[in-house]
């Protein structure tokens, strides 16, 4: 399993157990339809206002225009903190900055049923891969 990390200054990739281990003490696990945009917006408006973090598990199970829209709020949160912002406009409403939010994605790739990261997204985050010897 591959798995995607943002913070306010660096993004990881690992697995889930790797990213719990990493972010036991306030980690908000969440389990996505493939059609909940403006559900992930508000989770996504919850974790920046209380400066949690999420891990969104199977994150390329979602469709490519989910997944899209994502993207665009994922970035705004990221330069809201980069620019040191104690407010935002978030889903058209101004809503408090703790810089301290993290957002955490897992993926199996190349599995069927996936889809591939658009671009705009994969730009928001860095790969961290786990290999088991053995397998």
């Amino acid at each position: 399993m591959m798995m995607m990390m943002t913070t306010t200054t660096t993004t990881i990739y690992g697995d889930l157990t790797t990213t719990f281990s990493s972010c036991w003490q306030q980690t908000l696990i969440c389990v996505l339809d493939a059609n909940v945009v403006q559900s992930i917006g508000n989770i996504y408006k919850g974790l920046a206002q209380s400066g949690s973090w999420g891990c969104f598990d199977e994150f390329n199970r979602i469709s490519v225009e989910v997944l899209s829209v994502v993207a665009v709020q994922v970035k705004c949160i990221q330069d809201a903190v980069r620019q040191k912002k104690t407010f935002f406009n978030f889903l058209s409403e101004d809503i408090s900055l703790s810089p301290s939010v993290g957002i955490f994605i897992t993926m199996n790739p190349g599995y069927a049923g996936r889809t591939e990261l658009p671009e705009n997204l994969k730009a928001l985050f860095r790969y961290a891969l786990d290999i088991y010897q053995g397998y």
